[in-house]
């Protein structure tokens, strides 16, 4: 099964972190793991890849943010689109890797019951036209 690291380019991480990353996922010995860097920067690509001094050596992806999503230097989130691109990269696995969608939905299920069971009791607890009340 093959890892997916999602790496931020944004614009208050220097560029010398992401050589060292960059430099660091170079010397595994295992390169079972594939890197999206997701450029959160109003610079383009082309750009980004001349300020770094170490080369990817590693399957590795862009996914860039669109010029109009930007206020100045800074984006607006679309996080609609970027969760969708996820789910759509984690479709792939759900036949391979069914657990990896089993256990954390069924973590979800549990927590959303439990909140949804306290609230309950403190409702009951704490209603005054009940006759019981809180003992």
């Amino acid at each position: 099964m093959r890892l997916t690291i999602l790496v931020t380019i944004d614009p208050v991480k220097p560029v010398a972190l992401l050589n060292i990353l960059i430099h660091s996922l170079n010397l595994q010995t295992s390169q079972d793991f594939d890197v999206i860097f997701f450029n959160q920067t109003h610079h383009p690509e082309s750009n980004l890849r001349k300020q770094l001094r170490c080369v990817p050596r590693f399957p590795h992806s862009y996914w860039t943010l669109p010029r109009s999503n930007f206020l100045g230097n800074y984006p607006l989130w679309d996080l609609y689109a970027f969760h969708t691109a996820m789910l759509d990269e984690g479709r792939n696995y759900i036949t391979t890797g069914w657990w990896l969608a089993l256990f954390p939905g069924l973590a979800i299920l549990v927590l959303v019951l439990a909140i949804n069971l306290c609230g309950d009791w403190l409702r009951d607890a704490l209603d005054p036209r009940l006759e019981k009340g809180i003992g």
